[in-house]
């Protein structure tokens, strides 16, 4: 196995940051500790808990899976504006859902009696 110091560092950071819902300091991890050519260089394959239901396998290179892996969310204030504005049943369209982060959000909101329709377009990010 490939051990790597400064990622197991920067992964025992994202658990806590996840954790305790940090969301500051993500720019010294990503100029100091753990920059882009690394992430792009090394990737890593890991698995994290999303929105209390979900467990995602991402890789690193991904900007989108990094801030994932190191924040615990995406895009957090539409995650907000989503639990702010979708309601129990309601039937709601994720257009351009890239990996789905936000679709698992809505899935959650509607609940079984709703219904999430997700699209697509691109055909490398649609299959992961």
């Amino acid at each position: 196995m490939n051990y790597d110091l400064r990622f197991e560092l920067v992964r025992a950071i994202a658990c806590i940051r996840r954790s305790l819902g940090i969301q500051f300091g993500q720019g010294i991890v990503n100029r100091v500790l753990y920059p882009q050519a690394l992430r792009i260089k090394n990737p890593k394959e890991v698995v994290i808990r999303y929105d209390r239901r979900f467990r995602l396998r991402l890789n690193t290179r991904s900007w989108i899976e990094w801030c994932l892996f190191l924040n615990g969310y995406f895009e957090h204030a539409i995650v907000r504006l989503l639990e702010k504005h979708v309601q129990p049943t309601d039937v709601v369209i994720d257009v351009g859902a890239n990996i789905g982060v936000h679709t698992l959000v809505l899935s959650r909101l509607v609940g079984e009696q709703g219904r999430v329709f997700a699209v697509e377009p691109c055909p490398p990010v649609l299959r992961k």
